[in-house]
């Protein structure tokens, strides 16, 4: 009977947890991409060698793309350490199933990392969104909006920030961090400032301030903003004596300065300088102040804000309603949300490169939740009944809008859209690529349905364009492809990897090998019969011109040429493989050889 009340009392965190794991297994990725191979860096060097920089080149350098550089003999990083921190105590587990390399283990031979770290990313992201969410959801209720308000605020505001995507998808990119900053902070902040704890713990709780508060500062700076604005809430919010102040002001110090020496010590050992800025250091972008780029980050229809999260602009407009009863509510509501609008609109990369939806703006999540809060608890409950159901319907309308945008996501190629969509208003100094819209989503699968002739054909490519083919579940069904990753040994030879997924249930295929030795066509065959129950390498060596395998199975000649191919240049020999089945070619992903 107990635990019936049990699951009664809590049936609603009961339901969050089951999608949040269920979400995991279906959409969770655990790789790592773009931007997170920088944080991965910084993690990596500390766990495995006890150091924030590489001395030699590692082993994932060629696969992390943008996210390294060689600097002064050592490979180094841009990005902030602060992912590094909250990762600790995933990738220290991690490390103890780190094992193989990328010439024969899955993951590593596709991503570059292990599986067991791709999963400590992933779960890291997933754990620290959780509880963010669970200490928004206390904020809330300290601000006295109803149990279902704060629910269904949440949720919405959730959706249409595009969190999902960078929580779930993206799991090694910071949002998740600057969102779970922000939540624990505002409720640490109301906390105090409502005095919902005991004044002999007190002290505790600023000192969680204080390490929050340095936390999200080292993944992004401009979150400081974010800091100043709830600390200065704190300061109004009480009457305190000047030694009072003081005291609470040694606390937070005590819990953010050692994040503050790390960050210290982390630009020191990377660049030389405690105090430099590896944007500058390493020639990146930098905020520009006589360029502002204010509309264009709210209403781009590319990347702006209110254009992918239509709710955002109500809530924001609830919020106006909000701060007019107190206006001291600005300060922890309005305030941090202006000041971060306003400091990206300085900076030359305002709509994100290439992500989904505005980024930036995730961490103010739990700013507009107060004014979708507001607005479902104060205002929809005291109108007319045919009001309040037309509210709803557009809420729920906005929250599928955007939702929706990042399903679609999930089975576009928008790398394609402007090329297939092309247009002729393309922002100047913007890269064409990236300029696709909303809209350029919907028209592609519009094509995609016209061009398919039957239901068979349709969820063929409706496959063939999801870019979630290694989320977990995919890994777990075996629905992966066999990868395929070429060594060269010396300028004479080279070793081409087969290495499956021990999930995957393909039985047999077949490569086509040709290769180019000393400018002469001199090697090309049919290598079949491959099978997929183990990790198998084949050895070519070439001499007087001519080039031997040692494969002992079937071999015969090239009758059809694949679709899914590489080509990789070596100092004396250039070899093409292609296949006619779905495999995965490793070296395909590789974007830096030097």
């Amino acid at each position: 009977m107990k635990i019936f009340q049990l699951i009664r009392k809590n049936f609603v965190l009961i339901i969050f947890i089951l999608i949040v794991i269920v979400a995991t297994l279906l959409d969770g990725s655990p790789f790592v991409w773009g931007d997170g191979w920088g944080y991965y860096h910084t993690g990596k060097q500390i766990v495995s060698n006890g150091q924030l920089v590489a001395d030699v080149k590692p082993d994932y350098y060629e696969y992390s793309m943008h996210g390294l550089w060689e600097l002064n003999g050592k490979y180094v990083t841009r990005y902030l350490p602060g992912n590094s921190v909250v990762w600790g105590p995933f990738m220290g587990v991690a490390s103890f199933f780190d094992s193989g390399t990328k010439y024969d283990d899955y993951y590593k031979g596709y991503n570059g990392h292990s599986l067991a770290e791709g999963l400590a990313i992933l779960s890291a992201s997933v754990t620290y969104t959780v509880i963010g969410l669970l200490a928004l959801y206390k904020a809330l209720r300290i601000l006295n909006f109803s149990k279902s308000s704060s629910v269904i605020a949440i949720a919405t505001s959730f959706l249409s920030t595009y969190a999902w995507h960078y929580v779930f998808e993206t799991p090694a990119v910071s949002h998740a961090y600057d969102l779970f900053g922000a939540n624990v902070l505002l409720y640490l902040i109301l906390l105090l400032a409502r005095e919902r704890v005991a004044v002999k713990r007190r002290w505790l709780v600023l000192i969680g301030v204080g390490v929050v508060s340095g936390i999200i500062t080292i993944v992004r700076p401009t979150n400081v903003f974010i800091v100043i604005a709830l600390i200065l809430y704190l300061t109004l919010s009480q009457k305190k004596n000047l030694g009072i102040y003081i005291k609470q002001g040694i606390y937070i110090g005590i819990g953010a300065l050692p994040l503050f020496l790390f960050f210290l010590l982390f630009n020191y050992v990377t660049f030389g300088n405690p105090f430099a800025n590896g944007y500058a250091v390493l020639g990146s972008t930098q905020f520009r102040f006589d360029e502002f780029y204010l509309f264009d980050l709210l209403f781009s229809n590319f990347r702006g804000w209110f254009v992918y999260s239509p709710l955002m602009l109500i809530s924001i407009i609830s919020l106006l309603f909000y701060v007019k009863a107190k206006l001291i509510r600005f300060t922890y509501t309005l305030l941090p949300i202006v000041l971060v609008v306003l400091i990206y609109s300085f900076w030359p990369i305002w709509y994100g490169g290439a992500g989904l939806g505005q980024r930036f703006f995730i961490v103010l999540m739990p700013f507009t939740s107060v004014g979708a809060a507001f607005l479902i608890d104060k205002i929809m409950v005291k109108a007319k009944l045919w009001l309040r159901i037309c509210m709803y319907i557009i809420l729920g309308i906005l929250t599928l809008y955007s939702s929706g945008l990042t399903l679609l996501y999930r089975f576009t190629p928008t790398n394609t859209l402007t090329e297939l969509f092309p247009r002729d208003n393309y922002m100047a100094g913007v890269s064409e690529e990236v300029q696709w819209t909303p809209f350029d989503m919907f028209r592609y699968h519009e094509l995609l349905l016209k061009e398919s002739s039957s239901f068979k054909e349709y969820k063929h490519n409706l496959r063939e364009s999801y870019r979630g083919r290694y989320s977990l579940i995919f890994l777990i069904s075996g629905k992966t492809e066999p990868v395929i990753r070429i060594q060269p040994i010396d300028e004479d030879s080279l070793y081409i990897h087969i290495i499956p997924n021990s999930t995957n249930r393909k039985s047999v295929f077949s490569l086509n090998v040709m290769i180019d030795y000393k400018g002469k066509s001199v090697y090309g065959e049919r290598i079949g019969q491959i099978g997929m129950e183990k990790y198998q390498r084949i050895l070519i060596k070439c001499q007087d011109e001519q080039c031997v395998s040692d494969w002992i199975g079937e071999v015969g000649p090239i009758k059809e040429n694949g679709s899914f191919r590489t080509k990789r240049r070596f100092s004396s020999m250039t070899i093409l493989i292609n296949s006619t089945e779905p495999v995965f070619f490793a070296d395909n992903r590789i974007k830096r050889t030097k």
